[in-house]
Parts: C-alpha cells; sequence; structure tokens
C-alpha cells in the first residue's frame, strides 16, 4: 500500500480512531498488523494511542480532585462589590431581592435584611 493511501487520521471519524487505539492498547495484535487492516500508517497508530493514553491519564488522576478545592484567585469584597452584585442578581439575573438578601446571608455571611436597601438604592449608592 502507497504512503498517499495509508495516510492520516483525517479520513477517520472519531469512533473508528477510538477502535483503533483501544485495539492498540489491548496489543493483541501487532501494531503494523492493526494499521494494515484500517489502511493507516503505524505513527497514525502510535498516534492514537497517545492520544487514548493521555485522556485514560487525566480520567484516572487523583489529582484533580485535589485542584476542585484550589483557590482559583483572592477577591477583595467591599460594600460597594456587594451592592453591584445585589444590582446584578437583581437587575440581570432577574432574582428576586428578597432571593438577593438571603444569598448574601447564606453564602456571605452578610445581613439577609436591611429595611432600607433596595437594588434601586444600591445603584445609586443609597444602600449605606
Amino acid at each position: 500500500m502507497t504512503q498517499n493511501t495509508r495516510s492520516g487520521v483525517g479520513r477517520l471519524s472519531a469512533d473508528k480512531r477510538k477502535a483503533i487505539a483501544l485495539q492498540a492498547l489491548a496489543r493483541t495484535e501487532p501494531i503494523s498488523v492493526l494499521a494494515e487492516r484500517n489502511g493507516v500508517s503505524r505513527p497514525t497508530v502510535y498516534r492514537q494511542i497517545g492520544t487514548a493514553s493521555a485522556a485514560l491519564d487525566e480520567a484516572f488522576d487523583t489529582t484533580r480532585a485535589a485542584d476542585a478545592d484550589q483557590v482559583l484567585f483572592m477577591l477583595p469584597v467591599t460594600r460597594q462589590w456587594l451592592d453591584q452584585v445585589i444590582v446584578a442578581l437583581t437587575m440581570v439575573g432577574h432574582v428576586s431581592f428578597r432571593a438577593t438578601l438571603e444569598l448574601m446571608h447564606d453564602l456571605l455571611d452578610q445581613p439577609g435584611h436591611d429595611s432600607h436597601r433596595s437594588p434601586a438604592g444600591c445603584a445609586a449608592g443609597h444602600g449605606h
């Protein structure tokens, strides 16, 4: 078979590439036989092995769970920032004002009710 007829993964479907990778990882037959049977080159099979191995490594990586608890960034929370969040939740997110204050109380340990505060007051800077 010429190199042109055996070239490239571009003409293979994703399912076919996965099947080739799984067969190669199972090591039930030589890579050259697998490549010939699927009409691809040996380097193509090795590339599929590399892609599948990387995906398996990532899937079974135990450090990913630890990364979920890693702090991504620090955010200085000021009263002005909280006012902007209240306005955004109520005006953009269409969250009720009461639910927004409940969120502030439950998640941010901020007072849940301030009778003179309203989204309009926060937006105008009169909520303090």
